[in-house]
């Protein structure tokens, strides 16, 4: 198969694995010393770049970035403008209703129908 930078991290792991090799408590604080002077000089990170095989996968290789392209966010454009639209054309019918039923109750009211009553 082909490796595809396995030490790229895309997502929180789903599990830790503990490696090792058991030390005697007899001569572990020497070996401590060790260690430690080893990572400080940056030993464990050379060897991690020494061992690490080079990617196989040019898509990898291409872009170092895993952000979405602009294809790729087509679809939440298409909705939040859908959504956009909707909220304007609400508004603008709301608007239009109300300025008719004003103009309806100020023709009422001019020309004296309304609310008139003649007892006889």
């Amino acid at each position: 198969g082909r490796h595809c930078d396995k030490f790229t991290v895309y997502d929180d792991s789903l599990g830790h694995a503990a490696s090792g090799f058991p030390v005697s408590e007899d001569i572990f604080p020497s070996m401590r010393a060790l260690f430690h002077q080893l990572h400080n000089e940056g030993g464990f990170s050379r060897i991690k770049a020494e061992t690490k095989p080079n990617s196989q996968c040019e898509a990898h290789q291409e872009q170092e970035t895993t952000s979405l392209t602009v294809y790729e966010l087509n679809g939440i454009w298409v909705v939040c403008g859908v959504f956009a639209l909707l909220g304007l054309a609400t508004t603008w019918i709301g608007s239009f209703v109300k300025r008719r039923r004003k103009k309806r109750k100020q023709n009422r009211d001019s020309s004296g129908t309304r609310g008139t009553f003649i007892s006889g």
